[in-house]
């Protein structure tokens, strides 16, 4: 990983500040001051994140990220990190968030005018199983679902909504069609840098942890694929780093690389070091 003393370097140089058009993501829609492990994937947390504002009354984030699981021995798709039988269902958490985007001015659901709805589809369905054939389509049904609502609320108030759809498995991801979205600002896909991906499947965003971090991240898709998209194109692509509550020298660092997105629980924090 790159070094702070570089970071040190460059604020004593007076350099600008790194990453400027970098978009934050708030990290399993647990973003409020001094959020919790335990707070994580949780509809009051959600509803504390979704509350959030500046100084200036400009809602912090860009995006909200929701984890989804398909838990099988309930049969339900629910907003969770794991196999939870008393998680809240995704849809609830869809239309936490689809309340949010409705009552904003136009173009104020985010900090920069586009919300990012980023959900997760976790690999898990209940004592480390891998989903079925029936289990892919259903979860992929529900995370579609909740796109819907999201993107249905922001046409209403006028805010645009992208679903960023995510996986640890990129097979879950190659099981959604884009089509659907393409009516409104389309969808983007992401999943972890240097995953096997089916074949014909790309994605627009890979996702690099902070802690595996090196000096040549940059953006090179796959030459040969094609972007999981169809007649919206979106210059949204890139690389995102995540990483739970960098400290502020972690959070310059991050930066230096230039992400697209940067998923962090201390939302706050990070859009104070971009907008100063």
């Amino acid at each position: 990983m790159r070094s702070l003393a570089l970071a040190a370097l460059l604020t004593g140089l007076g350099c600008a500040r790194p990453g400027g058009d970098a978009l934050v993501i708030c990290h399993n829609a647990n973003c409020a001051a001094n959020a919790s492990l335990g707070g994580d994937d949780t509809i009051p947390a959600l509803d504390r994140s979704l509350a959030l504002r500046t100084a200036q009354g400009r809602v912090v984030f860009d995006g909200v990220e929701l984890d989804s699981v398909w838990h099988r021995h309930t049969g339900r798709c629910v907003f969770s990190h794991a196999p939870d039988p008393r998680a809240s269902d995704l849809a609830e958490a869809a239309r936490r968030v689809a309340a949010h985007v409705a009552g904003a001015p136009p173009d104020a659901a985010s900090h920069g005018g586009v919300f990012y709805l980023k959900i997760e589809l976790k690999t898990d369905v209940g004592g480390g199983a891998s989903h079925t054939s029936d289990e892919i389509a259903a979860h992929v049904a529900c995370v579609t679902a909740a796109a819907a609502t999201v993107i249905a609320a922001g046409a209403g108030s006028h805010n645009t909504v992208v679903p960023i759809f995510d996986s640890d498995d990129p097979a879950l991801l190659a099981a959604i069609d884009p089509r659907p979205f393409d009516s409104a600002a389309g969808c983007l896909f992401e999943t972890n840098w240097g995953a096997a991906l089916p074949a014909g499947f790309a994605p627009q965003i890979l996702t690099l942890g902070w802690y595996e971090g090196s000096d040549d991240i940059a953006w090179r898709p796959d030459a040969d694929a094609t972007p999981r998209s169809t007649s919206q194109r979106r210059d949204d692509g890139g690389v995102a780093i995540w990483a739970r509550s960098p400290s502020a020298e972690d959070r310059y660092t991050i930066l230096t690389y230039e992400p697209r997105y940067i998923v962090v629980n201390n939302v706050e924090e990070a859009r104070g070091l971009l907008d100063r």
